[in-house]
């Protein structure tokens, strides 16, 4: 089971005590491990196949240029573009999203990420990884993104179409 919280307390066999925990506590619920991967098995075969684009704007647009305008802000708050209405009510982007107004039924824009570092360097890999970046600024990620991590257990969605990149 994926832990974002990174805690590493495997067994020797790859199996993580807390989920053993997990699924010998669904006892307590009636539910036997061999309905649970039952039910698994079955929800992986109808689930319908999906996918991510994760795009970090790291040195791009900023949040009112793109998917945040803030068209009732003063100037200095919204600045210099206008607005363009998606295709779901009440919510705008910037003039310079037409295209992706029209899919924003689609679309799942993250406004709540918040962290207290001021590097552009180790916010970006906290983004990615899930942890601060301990080196110096520049250099290799120090570990895999999450985008890596679920192309290495889910594999691509169709063969010859890498899984994360």
């Amino acid at each position: 089971m994926f832990d974002p919280v990174g805690n590493a307390s495997w067994s020797c066999d790859g199996i993580h005590r807390r989920d053993l925990l997990r699924v010998g506590s669904l006892s307590l619920g009636s539910l036997s491990l061999p309905q649970l991967l039952a039910h698994r098995a079955h929800a992986s075969t109808d689930a319908r196949k999906t996918s991510v684009i994760y795009i970090e704007l790291a040195g791009g647009p900023t949040q009112f240029e793109t998917y945040d305008p803030k068209p009732d802000a003063t100037m200095e708050y919204r600045g210099p573009l206008g607005t363009v209405s998606t295709n779901v009510p009440g919510v705008i982007f910037s003039e310079l999203m037409v295209e992706q107004a029209k899919v924003m039924d689609k679309l799942a824009i993250v406004r709540s990420v918040h962290h207290n570092n001021s590097s552009h360097g180790t916010s970006s890999h906290l983004v990615q990884t899930g942890y601060y970046k301990r080196g110096g600024k520049g250099g290799d990620n120090e570990f895999p993104s999450v985008g890596s991590v679920v192309a290495k257990l889910r594999g691509p969605n169709q063969p010859g179409i890498p899984g994360a990149s």
